[in-house]
This record gives C-alpha cells, sequence and structure tokens, in this order.
C-alpha cells in the first residue's frame, strides 16, 4: 500500500509522462535523496526526456523548417540581499510567469530546493567578495512539480561611487520556434487571466517635482543605512532641506507607508533575505540590519513573519 508521499511522487512521473506525450521534453521531476524503485524510476523518466530532446534537436537541424533556433538570455538582476530587481522579458517567457511573480522576490524563493543549498554557498561569498564569479547549474521552479534547470553564470558587481553591489545571474540557451510560441500564448493567457488592482487616490502633499526629489533621496538614504539608528523626524527632515511635515505626510504619501513602518519592514526584510539565501549567524543578522538586541530582534521578527529567525531559516530550506 502506497503512503501519500509515494503517491504525490507517483503522480509526479504520470504530470511528467502527459507532458512528453504533448511533444514537451524540458521539463524535470524534482530529484531526493531516497533510494527505492520509484526514486530510479524519477531519474529513468528525467533521462529519457532529455534524450528525446537532444534527439529531436539534432533531428530537427537536418529535415525540418523547425532547424531555425532563436537563443535565450535570461537575465536576473538582484541587489546585495538577493532580491530581484531586474528581469528580462526571456525570464518570463520561459519560465511562464510575469514580472509581478519575481520582482522583489528572494531569488533563493524561485529555485528547487536542489539548488538551495548551492545558492547558499554562493551568496555567502558574495557577500564577503565584490568582485566574485561562478558558473553553476540552477534548477528553476516552473511548476509544483516540474522545474526547468539552466547553467547559470553569476556575477557580483560593485558600483564604487556609490558603494552598492548588485549580482547579475545569465543563463543562455536555445529553443525552437514552437516552443516560442507555446510559451508566449500560455504566459499571455496567464496574464489575462489575473485581476488587476485599481489604486486610489492620495492627497497631494508633494506639490512638485522638488519635494518629490527629496523624499526620494531620503528614501534611498534609508535603505542605504539599515544597520544604523535613525534621526528623528525633525532632524532628518532638515538634513535633507524640507520640514518634518512634509517629509512625514510626503512619505506616506509617495509610497504608502510611513517612515519608521517603512525602516522596520526593510530591515526584516532584509534580515530574512540574509536567513534565507546565506548561512550567517542570527547575531550577525541582526547587526547588520539594524537590531540592538537579539530578543528584540526575535521579538519583531516572529510578529512579522509568524516565526523565530532560527525556524525561518529552517522552514525556508524546505521551501
Amino acid at each position: 500500500m502506497l503512503n501519500t508521499f509515494d503517491k504525490i511522487r507517483i503522480n509526479n512521473i504520470y504530470k511528467m509522462l502527459l507532458e512528453m506525450s504533448e511533444g514537451r521534453f524540458s521539463f524535470q521531476i524534482e530529484r531526493n535523496d531516497i533510494d527505492d524503485e520509484i526514486e530510479a524510476l524519477v531519474v529513468l523518466v528525467n533521462l529519457m526526456a532529455q534524450e528525446i530532446q537532444q534527439t529531436l534537436r539534432y533531428y530537427s537541424q537536418l529535415n525540418s523548417p523547425e532547424s531555425i533556433f532563436q537563443f535565450v538570455q535570461m537575465i536576473f538582476i538582484l541587489d546585495s540581499n538577493f532580491q530581484i530587481i531586474y528581469v528580462n522579458d526571456d525570464v518570463m517567457n520561459h519560465l511562464i510567469k510575469d514580472k509581478k511573480e519575481f520582482i522583489g522576490q528572494s531569488f533563493i524563493k524561485i529555485l528547487c530546493d536542489n539548488s538551495t543549498h548551492d545558492w547558499k554557498r554562493i551568496a555567502d561569498k558574495l557577500l564577503i567578495n565584490n568582485y566574485y564569479q561562478i558558473k553553476k547549474k540552477l534548477h528553476f521552479q516552473f511548476d509544483k512539480d516540474l522545474t526547468k534547470e539552466a547553467i547559470c553564470n553569476i556575477t557580483s558587481i560593485y558600483h564604487k561611487e556609490n558603494k552598492n553591489q548588485f549580482i547579475l545571474v545569465t543563463s543562455f540557451q536555445s529553443k525552437t520556434q514552437s516552443q516560442f510560441i507555446e510559451d508566449g500564448l500560455s504566459l499571455t493567457s496567464k496574464i489575462l487571466s489575473r485581476n488587476t488592482i485599481q489604486k486610489k487616490e492620495k492627497p497631494n502633499i508633494l506639490k512638485n517635482e522638488k519635494d518629490i526629489k527629496i523624499i526620494q533621496k531620503i528614501h534611498d538614504y534609508i535603505l542605504q543605512h539599515l544597520e544604523t539608528p535613525l534621526p528623528s523626524l525633525r532632524i532628518l527632515a532638515h538634513n535633507f532641506g524640507t520640514n518634518e511635515y512634509k517629509l512625514k505626510y510626503g512619505f506616506k504619501q509617495l509610497y504608502n507607508i510611513t517612515v519608521f513602518k517603512f525602516l522596520l519592514d526593510e530591515r526584516l526584510k532584509k534580515a530574512s533575505l540574509l536567513i534565507e539565501n546565506t548561512s550567517l549567524s542570527m547575531k550577525r543578522i541582526a547587526i547588520l540590519t539594524g537590531f540592538k538586541s537579539m530578543p528584540h530582534f526575535s521579538k519583531v521578527f516572529k510578529q512579522k513573519f509568524g516565526r523565530s529567525p532560527k525556524a525561518f531559516r529552517n522552514m525556508s530550506g524546505l521551501h
């Protein structure tokens, strides 16, 4: 009698075979560490898909109009907290997701379990080296149970003037014309099925471009100094050539959040990204994100994410 976990694994094989029966061979079933007959079937199905895909590509190059290949270059740009700030169109088309599902997301969240350990080791090195580069095969989440793999170049880019680090993740591979059409139709259908949310109008506190630029500078200042105490609103406003009223209500108008709530959220966001993507100690992460004590850090982190920093790290390892 199969247990629930084995039934899921059998169902994954069934889904994979259905995809192959419809002519899609670029998927893989995510592996686990269990050594049994079901896992042996998973290995065989994955290998079969790869062999068929390579054979069909070779045959199409020789005998079919499908031999006209296009090329896919996926590009991800991450900030220093390993948060996705840019993806190109090929990422959306290849993984069949729209931009909203990537921007602001922790990079590790779009990877499969068998790639998270590799990514954490890379992230640890990226933290201590502004000019780090490596090539690594990563598996991206495509469906709940299926994955897509890509050999990625991961490069750290350091901006000397702004003292900011960015991380560039790129991959390059070929696709046939029909694959492009199929993926494009899937993405379009997915986007059209979503409901759009209307934005509410806000009172106009910021009446000119100068005021807006000042608030934006304060916003950027906060992001660049998360580890240091924030001055009072009066002093902060004075330092940037505005007044407390415009800072307090203008910031809320522009970003729909108060200054201090924004500061706390960004500190916690950075902390969660460091916990997910690195092996740094909790004490070190608390210091890097501006928390004066571990008890305070643990308390507000649990209030935000529903679990302690340690439990959050354990859960993130399991996706």
